[in-house]
Parts: structure tokens; C-alpha cells; sequence
């Protein structure tokens, strides 16, 4: 599983032909990669879920709204960004990966932790502030003060992101799975019995869920760092921490930035929801049932997820190694997983639409809505598959400029207008927050697909084969590239090596989450409402802000990766998580004003009061995940996928307990699972740390920490910063749900049953961005080996468990939206095209999305229903636009310019699109 996914260079000349057999190939490379990919997003996102969980079973609806709302908020404003952030290691580490350069990966990777460090501190002063933020914005004082009480606890979990995200990347590009497979799934075991300890045991009530998220994070991190340290897989891109670190800030932060903005960009739509849910008539119910709504399709992401690192590894690698033609076929065997997997994870949200409200709460209102807005679900999560893999793709091919680009027109222009007007215009409540954003979500996949189809991987190949004074050529001009089954079938393989356990990391990582919004949501609709508020918020304003800079790195490592620039990989990772926690400074002070700033918006100041709590105490969370980022791209670019895998799962296996301890047993209440995010997050920081320390698989990438890893600064945020507009503009359209949900007629209940829905698609787009993660992998690697042709077939509550009853045929919707997209996004991140992501999602989220969601439930009436059918309506035009841009792409075009910034010594951020 730890070994090197890319071609040999003579083999890659006698396969230009894409044949069934090599799809086949392709198909078990990306497999590979993508379902531990898959269990480890899965085993991380569950941190949040679990806590979710556990919150929403206190018996008090304003536990589960808060948690819900902090979550979304520390999401939002901490996670999201380092996670963005450090996807830009996809990028730098994948394609070092792919040339070789295996001592630029360790590098890049103690680059991007400590950027994300330094991102953590403003961040750290935001979260502080966030029960006045959300105050100051017009959510319930009640939600705020408990949301602001709750993203404080989860403060440990943001730094522990800012080293998990780089931390996963440097395991991803080098195919190291099984290390973070381990973790993530280990730390979820421990998260569940934790949470539910801090939740019911300690008084800590909502409270304990957040502490147990940081600490879960914590191990999650400590895990993976351990073996990065010791582990002999690491040895190659294992590298002593030297001043060279400082070289590749700039360098890191030109990829994080726009990575960040790019996956910010649509995340922080989706938390915008959470947002808008709160200004609904019933704030409660609304923000509940959107938080379930978001943390169902984004546990759900996990998949996409998976496969998207997968094609992003695989693209960077073959980039970086000069050979188009490999990423070109993951390309294909992405997409052909990004299908199956819409298909099949749509079909079975619909089939038990009636009953998965009852995971997240027992009153009957929010389970009903929940299960009305379950078709909307379905609509995200298929969506979602093919724009996750998309952004993979970009990210593997370095395009996070253009991302951001997608992003910003398909969920700011689409998304977030469509969801505000249907849900408050037409008043349909959290329904039209939904429907708006899905619209975004849609016009997002049509643009990320319409570039991708436009790429030339020929005519990037031709330029690479003219510089023979770099490499020798490795392009045969006179070869007729067919694709050919055998070609394709040995892609499919490919990505899902990669997109298998990346779907289980982001799953696990992301289910941190979920499960301490379920816990949260059983103390009361109060804290349901007040965590989902709050994650949004957390997610709008951090989380997919780090997520989105990180997935800069699937574009600089990934082609590094494939260019055998191994150092250059963990040069980039560490120039990551040091920008990345710079950027958790600022986002510091916005977290700690998050109960003024719902307020002033119009939140509910009950949900405020309480989101402002749960966001307070997730500010761990939000360091953790500028470096937890940078880090999940470094091992995502390599391939080294069970390092991750482990890491997730074993910090997720934490959470779940640490999360119910904090909610239930310490009498922390809601910010009890904001405490269980931040620590479990930090754990899988120090997991993939100490794996990327110590593991002989990270040797070649492994860089010493020096000043060299400020010279990567600003290569960094030049894809960095488009990565993280595309992701959060797509992320931030769905929070605005949330927000929505708090201002219609019933905003404990709208938000409760908005909040189950968001976590069921949630965690299941964890298996498009495993798909995704694979794409951008197999299409970064091979364009930065100059394979164009490959590159191209490359809660206790009655009342929110019958609202979520009604909603789930809506986040059935959401499945199939959600798993599309995220595999068109993870190509996306292959190719770099995170600035094109940034356009697509901006369209298709803010420009048609989000306007119909608000439409709906506002004007129309529909209230959290509204919300959901709008934000499914974003994200099918997000999807549309993604094939549409995938379809486009010029494989070789691709692959020469990876192989020109990767020996030229720097990154470009342009990108040909022909």
C-alpha cells in the first residue's frame, strides 16, 4: 500500500494507449488509495458527528442547536481553512512526489504545520469572540452564548488541525494509507466513549463534546506524527526540521491560499445556511435539522472525499513525474468511482430517510423535518461526488486559482442568493436554505467538469518533452493514445488505492464532528441547535478556510510527487501548517465574538448564547487543523494512506467515547463535544506527526525544518488561497443554511433538524472526496511526471426526529449531488485548477444556490425544506459546471507545465485549459 503508485517512465511510454487494461489498473491504483482515503475522512469528520450525537441527546434542544451552530462556525472560520490550506500540500507534495523529490515533501509538510500553527492564533481570537459575533449578527442569545461556550472548548482542536492537515497530505501523496487508517479509526473509537464521558458524566454537558473533539483531534495527530517520525515508510521524505522550513512558507502558502479559498469558498456556503436557519421563525428546529442535514452529507463527503485525494495524488504524481497520459486515465477511473458511488449512497439515504433522524435527536418535529428534506440530501450527496473528485483533479493539476473562481460564482452568485430568497422570500424555511444551495452546488459541478473536459494533457506534455535539459523526454509524440480498457482498468485501480482510505480519513475526521453534534443533539433541541450553529460557524469561519488553503498542497506536492521532488514535499507540508496557523490568529479573535456577531445578525440569542459557547471551546480544534491539513495532503500525494487511515479511525474510535464523557458525564453539556472535536483533532495531529517524524515511509519526502520553509511562503497562498476560495465558497453556501435556519419562525427546531441533515451529507461525502483525494493524487503525479494520457482516463427529541423524517428524501438529493462533485473537485485539485473551483462554486452556490434556498424557505415557506431543495439546486449546477471543466482539460498541456514549475523551482498558479 506504501509503495510508489507512479509508473516507471518506460512503462508509461508503452501504455499510451488507454486500454480496459490499463483503466483496469488505474481503477485498483485509485482504489487503493481512495478507500482508506474514504475511512479516514469518514473516522475524522465522525469526531464532529459523534459529538453532534451525543450534545443532541441532553434533553435540551438548545445543547444540540448550539453545538451544531459552533461546529459549524469553528467549520467555518477554522477548520475549513486549514484544511484548505493545507490541501495545497496536494499539489506541492503530490507532483514532488511524482518527480521524486521525496525530501521536498517532509519539507513542505513541517512548512505547511507551521504556517497553519501561525494561521491558528487570529483564528484563535475570532473564536474567542464568537457567542458576541453571533450575537452581534441576530441568532438567539440562548444559541449564541451556548455556541460561543462551545467553540471556546474547541480551540485545541483547531491547532491540532493545523498539524493533522498537513499531516494527512504528507501520508496521502506518498500512498502511506494504512498508518492513517489506523489512527482515525482508533481515535474514533476513543472519541465516542470520551464524548459520551464529557457530555453526560462530568456536567459538562454540551461542552464536553467539544473537548472531546480536541482531544480526539489530538491523538489523531500525535498518532500519525509518531509515525511520520519513526516508521520507516516515511524515511524518503523524512526530513530534520531546519530552517529550510521557513524557505517554503511562501511557496506553501502560494498553493494553500487559493486551495483554501476554493474549498472555503463552498464550504463556507453550506454554513452560511446554518446561519440563515437561525434568523427562521422557529430557530431552533431550523438550525437543528440543517445542522443534521450538513453532517449527514458531510460524513457522506467522506467517500468523494477519499476518491477526490486519491485523483488528486495520483494526478500530482504523474504530473510531477512527467506523465500526462497516467493522469489522464485516473482522471477517468475517478469519475467512473464518483458514479458508483452516487448510485449507491443516494439510494440508501432515501431508503432510511424515515428513521436516520433518530441518530441525531428523539423529538419527533426535528426527526419529521429531517425527513422531508432527506431528497435534498440525496441531491447533495450526488453533487457532491462528482464536484469532490473535480476539485481533486484541480488540486492535482495546481488549478486552485480557477477553483476559487467556481466556487465564488456557482455558491455566492447562485448558491447563497437562491437559498436566502426561498427561504425567507418564498418561505420555505430551512427547506429553501437547502434548495438554494444545492442550485449553487450544481452550477459548481458544471464548471468544474466543463474545465476538466477542456484540459489539453497533449499539449502539456509536448511542452515538457521540448526541455531537455531538465529530464529526458518521456512523451513518444508518434504514439497514438487511445484509451484503451487495459489502461483503464489499471487507473481505476489506482484511485482506489488512494480513494479508499481517504475516504475513511476524511469520513473519521469529519464524523469528530458528527458525533458530537448526535451527542449534543441528545441533551436538547437547544444545544442541537446551538452546536449545529456553531460548527457551521467553525466551519464557515475556520475549518473549510484551513481546509480549502491546505488543498494547495494536493496541486504543489502532488506534481512534486510525481516530478521525484521529494524533499520539496515536506518542505511544502511544513510551510503549510506554519502559514496555515498564522491564519488561525485572526480567525482566534473572530471565534470569541461568535455569540456578538449571530446576535447581530439576527440569531436567535438563546442559539447565540450557546453557539458562541460551543465555538469558544472549539478554538483547539481550529490550530489542530492547520496542521492536521498540510498533513493529510503530504501523506495523501505520497500514497501513504494507512498512516492516515489509522490515524482517523483511532482517533474517531476516541472521540466517541471522550465526546459522551464531555457531554453527559462532566456537565459540559453542548460544549462538551466542542471539547471532544478539539482534543480528538489534536490527537490525529500527533498521530500523523509522529508518523511523518519516524516512519521510514516518509524518508524521501521527509525535510528537516529550516528557513527554507519561509521561501515556500508565498508559492504556498498562491494556490492555497484559490483552493481554499473554492472549497469555501461551496462549504460556507451550506453553513449559510444553518444561519438561515436560526431566522425562521421556529429556529431551535429549523436548525436542529438542518443541522442532521448537513451531517448526514456531510459524512457521506466523505466517499466522493476519497474519490476526489484520489483523482487529485493520480492526476497531479502523473502531470508532474508529464503523463498526460493517463492524467485524463485517471438528539432526544420528538419534534427534530420527524422533521428530519421529512427531510432525508432531500439529503438523498444531496448524496447524489455531493458524490459527484466531489470527485470532479479532486480532479480539479490535481490539476491545480483551484482557481477555476473558486469561479465554479461562486456561481453555483452564491449566484443560484443560496438566493433559491432562501427564496424557499422565506418567500415560499417551506422554512429548513426550503434551505435544503435550494443548496441541492447550487450544487447540481456546481456539478454540471465541474464535468463540463474536467471534460476540457489539456492533459499534456497539464503535465508540461507541472514539469516546468517543479524544476524551474517554483509553482505557477496559471493553467491552460484548452
Amino acid at each position: 500500500m506504501e509503495e510508489s503508485l507512479l509508473e516507471s517512465r518506460k512503462q508509461s511510454e508503452k501504455k499510451q494507449r488507454v486500454t480496459w487494461g490499463g483503466f483496469g489498473q488505474e481503477m485498483k491504483r485509485i482504489i487503493h488509495i481512495a478507500l482508506p482515503m474514504m475511512l479516514v475522512t469518514a473516522s475524522q469528520y465522525l469526531l464532529q458527528v459523534v459529538t453532534i450525537m451525543m450534545v443532541g441527546h441532553l434533553n435540551d434542544d438548545l445543547y444540540l442547536s448550539a453545538a451544531a451552530l459552533a461546529i459549524s462556525l469553528a467549520t467555518v472560520t477554522g477548520f475549513s481553512l486549514l484544511m484548505g490550506m493545507a490541501s495545497g500540500l496536494e499539489t506541492i507534495c503530490g507532483q514532488a512526489y511524482g518527480a521524486q523529490q521525496y525530501k521536498k515533501i517532509g519539507v513542505q509538510t513541517y512548512t505547511a504545520i507551521f504556517s497553519l500553527i501561525c494561521v491558528c492564533v487570529p483564528l484563535t481570537l475570532l473564536w474567542i469572540s464568537m457567542e458576541k459575533i453571533l450575537v452581534f449578527i441576530g441568532q438567539n442569545p440562548l444559541i449564541a452564548h451556548e455556541a460561543g461556550k462551545f467553540i471556546i472548548w474547541l480551540l485545541p482542536a483547531l491547532f491540532a488541525n493545523a498539524v493533522l492537515g498537513p499531516v494527512v497530505r504528507y501520508f496521502q501523496m506518498q500512498s502511506l494509507l494504512l498508518p492513517m487508517l489506523i489512527s482515525s479509526c482508533v481515535t474514533l473509537c476513543i472519541h465516542i466513549p470520551l464524548c459520551w464521558a464529557l457530555v453526560f458524566k462530568t456536567g459538562l454537558n454540551n461542552v464536553g463534546g467539544a473537548l472531546a473533539m480536541s482531544i480526539s483531534i489530538w491523538l489523531n495527530v500525535i498518532f500519525l506524527v509518531l509515525y511520520m517520525r519513526y516508521s520507516p515508510a516515511c524515511a524518503k521524505t523524512r526530513t530534520p526540521i531546519s530552517m529550510e522550513l521557513f524557505q517554503g512558507i511562501w511557496e506553501f502558502f502560494r498553493f494553500a491560499v487559493p486551495s483554501a479559498v476554493m474549498m472555503c469558498l463552498e464550504w463556507w456556503s453550506f454554513e452560511l445556511l446554518i446561519l440563515l436557519s437561525g434568523l427562521l421563525p422557529n430557530p431552533q428546529l431550523e438550525t437543528s435539522v440543517l445542522s443534521i442535514c450538513l453532517n449527514t452529507i458531510s460524513t457522506l463527503y467522506a467517500i468523494p472525499f477519499g476518491i477526490a485525494a486519491a485523483a488528486s495524488t495520483r494526478i500530482s504524481n504523474e504530473l510531477g513525474g512527467g506523465n500526462p497520459h497516467a493522469a489522464r486515465v485516473a482522471v477517468l477511473a475517478a469519475m467512473s468511482f464518483a458514479v458508483m458511488d452516487t448510485a449507491i449512497v443516494s439510494g440508501t439515504v432515501f431508503a432510511c430517510r424515515h428513521v436516520f433522524g433518530y441518530v441525531f435527536s428523539n423529538e419527533k418535529q426535528v426527526v419529521d423535518y429531517v425527513t422531508v428534506m432527506a431528497p435534498l440530501v440525496c441531491i447533495s450527496v450526488i453533487l457532491d461526488s462528482i464536484q469532490g473528485v473535480l476539485a481533486g483533479i484541480a488540486r492535482g493539476c495546481g488549478w486552485q486559482h480557477i477553483g476559487v473562481y467556481v466556487n465564488l460564482g456557482a455558491f455566492y452568485l447562485c448558491g447563497i442568493p437562491a437559498s436566502a430568497s426561498l427561504a425567507f422570500l418564498a418561505k420555505l424555511g430551512g427547506k429553501g436554505l437547502w434548495i438554494g444551495i444545492q442550485v449553487g452546488a450544481f452550477v459548481q459541478c458544471v464548471l468544474f467538469s466543463t474545465i476538466t473536459i477542456c484540459i489539453n494533457w497533449e499539449q502539456q506534455s509536448n511542452t515538457v518533452s521540448g526541455q531537455k535539459s531538465m529530464e529526458e523526454n518521456l512523451l513518444e509524440k508518434h504514439v497514438k493514445e487511445r484509451v484503451t480498457w487495459r489502461v483503464y482498468n489499471e487507473e481505476m485501480r489506482r484511485i482506489c488505492h488512494i480513494a479508499g482510505p481517504m475516504v475513511a480519513v476524511v469520513a473519521s475526521q469529519y464524523l469528530l464532528q458528527v458525533v458530537s453534534t448526535m451527542i449534543v443533539g441528545h441533551v436538547g433541541e437547544l444545544y442541537l441547535s446551538s452546536a449545529a450553529l456553531a460548527i457551521s460557524l467553525a466551519g464557515v469561519t475556520g475549518f473549510s478556510l484551513l481546509m480549502g488553503m491546505a488543498s494547495g498542497l494536493e496541486t504543489t506536492c502532488g506534481q512534486a510527487y510525481g516530478a521525484e521532488q521529494y524533499e520539496k514535499i515536506g518542505m511544502q507540508t511544513y510551510t503549510a501548517i506554519f502559514s496555515l496557523t498564522l491564519v488561525c490568529l485572526p480567525l482566534s479573535l473572530l471565534w470569541i465574538n461568535m455569540e456578538k456577531l449571530l446576535i447581530f445578525i439576527g440569531q436567535d440569542p438563546l442559539i447565540s448564547h450557546e453557539a458562541g459557547k460551543f465555538t469558544i471551546w472549539l478554538l483547539p480544534a481550529l490550530f489542530a487543523y492547520a496542521i492536521l491539513q498540510p498533513l493529510v495532503r503530504y501523506f495523501q500525494i505520497q500514497s501513504l494512506l494507512l498512516p492516515m487511515l489509522a490515524s482517523s479511525c483511532i482517533t474517531f474510535c476516541i472521540h466517541v467515547p471522550l465526546c459522551w464523557a464531555l457531554v453527559f458525564k462532566t456537565r459540559l453539556n453542548n460544549v462538551g463535544g466542542a471539547l471532544a472535536v478539539s482534543i480528538s483533532i489534536w490527537l490525529n495531529v500527533i498521530f500523523l506527526g509522529l508518523y511523518m517524524r519516524y516512519s521510514s515511509a516518509c524518508a524521501k519526502t521527509r525535510a528537516p525544518i529550516s528557513m527554507e520553509l519561509f521561501k515556500g511562503i508565498w508559492e504556498f497562498f498562491r494556490f492555497a488561497i484559490p483552493s481554499a476560495v473554492m472549497i469555501c465558497l461551496e462549504w460556507w453556501s451550506y453553513e449559510l443554511l444553518v444561519l438561515l435556519s436560526g431566522l425562521l419562525p421556529n429556529p431551535q427546531l429549523e436548525t436542529s433538524v438542518l443541522s442532521v441533515c448537513l451531517n448526514t451529507i456531510a459524512t457521506l461525502y466523505t466517499i466522493p472526496f476519497g474519490i476526489g483525494a484520489a483523482a487529485s493524487t493520480r492526476i497531479s503525479n502523473e502531470l508532474g511526471a508529464g503523463n498526460s494520457h493517463a492524467a485524463r482516463v485517471a438528539v432526544n427529541e420528538k419534534e427534530v426526529v420527524d422533521y428530519v423524517t421529512v427531510m432525508a428524501p432531500l439529503v438523498c438529493i444531496s448524496v447524489i449531488l455531493d458524490s459527484m462533485q466531489g470527485v470532479l473537485t479532486g480532479i480539479a485539485r490535481g490539476c491545480g485548477w483551484q482557481h477555476l473551483g473558486v469561479y465554479v462554486n461562486l456561481g453555483a452556490f452564491y449566484l443560484f444556490g443560496i438566493p433559491i434556498a432562501a427564496l424557499l424557505a422565506f418567500l415560499v415557506g417551506l422554512g429548513g425544506k426550503g434551505l435544503w431543495i435550494g443548496i441541492q439546486g447550487g450544487a447540481f449546477v456546481q456539478t454540471v459546471l465541474l464535468s463540463v471543466i474536467t471534460g476540457c482539460i489539456n492533459w499534456k498541456m497539464q503535465a508540461i507545465k507541472a514539469r516546468k514549475r517543479l524544476f524551474d523551482g517554483q509553482f505557477s498558479a496559471d493553467n491552460i485549459v484548452v
